[in-house]
């Protein structure tokens, strides 16, 4: 009896593992989309950035260009 109280604990242990290990690979991959998402967000927003600062300094007056003068 105590044998397969005692089989029957460790089968779900190991299931707990299991589902721990698997929710742990998620939630690193979930981070690592994240971050990656961030990257891509920043570059964008350093493009627009840029490309505004030179429509800025061709029409309006404002950004990189008018400060270089």
């Amino acid at each position: 009896m105590f044998e397969r109280s005692r089989r029957m604990f460790e089968r779900s242990r190991r299931m707990f593992e299991r589902s721990r290990r698997r929710f742990e690979r998620s939630r690193r991959m979930a981070e690592k989309r994240a971050q990656v998402t961030e990257r891509v967000d920043y570059w964008r927003l350093a493009i627009e950035a840029s490309a505004q600062s030179h429509v800025g300094c061709r029409w309006a007056g404002v950004g990189a260009g008018d400060r270089a003068l």
